[in-house]
């Protein structure tokens, strides 16, 4: 008789982020994932119980990799490498987005605004070591961080569901920088 095959948690939840990063939150099921690790079903179970938890772990998995976009040092101004952090993620990884902000699945909104609130929090903190914003009242920190999430995110949104074309670099980078500046004079 062949023995089991034993997966940790950081196989199955890897497997699991694999097959919703390539086809999306709706592809995912215990099948998806063992066929992804070349298992049957059973050893998934075993080990996570259910797939509520796997699908948490995909969330929070997704959450740290769009922060390491939007909190990497690019152009020197912590804000303007928020939001091409943000359109860069969308590009990058469609499924993903559509995971973290475009799933309009009941049951995911708890899940989606606890990662929120974690996520602003990090991108607060981030944004308040850059000398250009540290002066900032936490109040005008948020006000400042949604105008440009409402940019970054209208675009982002628009480009993971492919209902728009890139921009270059040079022109997106100056357009983001001039909804920042102008957003910024509004607080002042």
């Amino acid at each position: 008789m062949a023995r089991p095959q034993q997966f940790s948690k950081d196989d199955i939840v890897g497997a699991a982020f694999t097959v919703v990063r390539r086809n999306g939150r709706s592809a995912l099921s215990a099948r998806s994932i063992a066929r992804e690790l070349g298992s049957s079903t059973m050893p998934i179970y075993s080990c996570m119980g259910d797939m509520d938890g796997i699908e948490e772990q995909v969330a929070i998995r997704s959450l740290e990799l769009i922060l390491a976009y939007q909190t990497r040092p690019v152009t020197g101004d912590a804000m303007l490498d928020f939001v091409l952090g943000q359109v860069n993620f969308a590009q990058d990884e469609p499924q993903l987005y559509r995971v973290i902000y475009l799933s309009s699945d009941a049951s995911q909104q708890e899940r989606k605004a606890r990662l929120s609130t974690i996520g602003g929090t990090r991108l607060r903190a981030v944004l308040s070591r850059d000398p250009k914003y540290a002066s900032l009242s936490p109040s005008s920190m948020k006000k400042l961080l949604e105008r440009a999430l409402i940019f970054a995110h209208g675009y982002a949104s628009l480009l993971s569901l492919g209902l728009t074309t890139e921009m270059a670099p040079d022109e997106l980078r100056h357009l983001a920088a001039r909804v920042i500046e102008s957003s910024r004079s509004d607080l002042r």
